[in-house]
Parts: C-alpha cells; sequence; structure tokens
C-alpha cells in the first residue's frame, strides 16, 4: 500500500490483478488495470506510482502517472520482481525473489 500527495490509498490486489483506490475513510474510488499483476507499489511526490510485477512471464515494473492512469514507461528484464521504492534522486530499487537480487535503475540525462 501506498499513499499519493492527496491521500489516496493505493493497495496491490495482486489476485485480481489490479490496484485499488481508496480514500481515507476506506471509500472506494477506483482501480489502475493496465499495470500488470501488482506484487509492490512505490509513489513519488508527483504521484507517480511505479508497480513491481513478479509474474512469470511479464516480470517487470510498469510506470503510471495517477492523475491520468497513462502509462509512461515500462521496464522488463527482471526475475521475480516483488518490492519497489524509489529514493529522493529518482534512483528505482527493485528487489528480485527469484533474481536473489536488488536492481538499481538510474535515469541517464
Amino acid at each position: 500500500m501506498v499513499m499519493d500527495s492527496r491521500g489516496r490509498l493505493y493497495v496491490a490486489n495482486r489476485g485480481n490483478k489490479r490496484v485499488e483506490i481508496f480514500d481515507q475513510r476506506g471509500t472506494y474510488l477506483g482501480q489502475i488495470t493496465n499495470a500488470a499483476t501488482p506484487y509492490g507499489l512505490a509513489i513519488t511526490s508527483d504521484d507517480v506510482i511505479y508497480v513491481a510485477d513478479g509474474t512469470a512471464g511479464s516480470e517487470g515494473l510498469t510506470v503510471v502517472n495517477t492523475r491520468n492512469g497513462n502509462v509512461l514507461s515500462h521496464i522488463v528484464g527482471m526475475t521475480g520482481a516483488h518490492m519497489v521504492t524509489v529514493d529522493r534522486r529518482g534512483a528505482i530499487y527493485v528487489a528480485e525473489v527469484r533474481g536473489r537480487a536488488v536492481e538499481k535503475f538510474v535515469r541517464v540525462r
């Protein structure tokens, strides 16, 4: 689970292949269904959500703009991506279960 700048809660629902969105009272607000199967979530201060997908055959990381639901990018080639976090400088860290590694991705400018 992660919370955006507006206080909305994003919950990874791996079994139903979606990220569900709730307000702080628990009222259902919607869902993100274009980000594969969510295993782990991270969100930045500008409300970009990172969704780790550890499903065999589709393993990777999907980046979604929560304000409009658009997929911004997709990073592939991981082995069992389970957890994700993003640091203040924008570096992305993905923990891989089957790969037994932590991958770091840095944007080249």
